[in-house]
Order: structure tokens, then sequence, then C-alpha cells
């Protein structure tokens, strides 16, 4: 079986996950993924807009 990842951090995630448990997204607003290699200016823009996120919690995000 392919793994599942989170579509906003890409952490690995059971596929009925509710939320990422690594970052909360909802995966109900976007389901889980079934390959990872977003584009990288892609994925930190969206870290970027999380308004329910530190600045702290975002750069430690966009580090990995």
């Amino acid at each position: 079986m392919a793994g599942v990842y989170c579509p906003t951090c890409e952490a690995d995630v059971e596929p009925a996950a509710k939320f990422c448990l690594s970052c909360g997204h909802d995966m109900d607003v976007q389901g889980p993924i079934t390959s990872t290699g977003h584009d990288l200016n892609q994925l930190r823009e969206v870290i970027r807009l999380r308004d329910d996120l530190s600045m702290a919690e975002k750069f430690d995000m966009i580090a990995k």
C-alpha cells in the first residue's frame, strides 16, 4: 500500500484521519495525498498563510 501524507506538511497520516497529527491540518478540507514532492515554494506559501501558527512554528515547518 502506498503511503498517505498530509498535503500541508507531508507527514505520514492514517488514510481515515480527520486531522494531521503533525501540523493539525483539517483533512476534510483538503484530503491526504499519496506522494510527496510538492513545489517547495508552494509549500512555504501555504505555511506562511496559516493564521493558526506562531511565527516560530512557521519557521520550524519551513525549515523541515
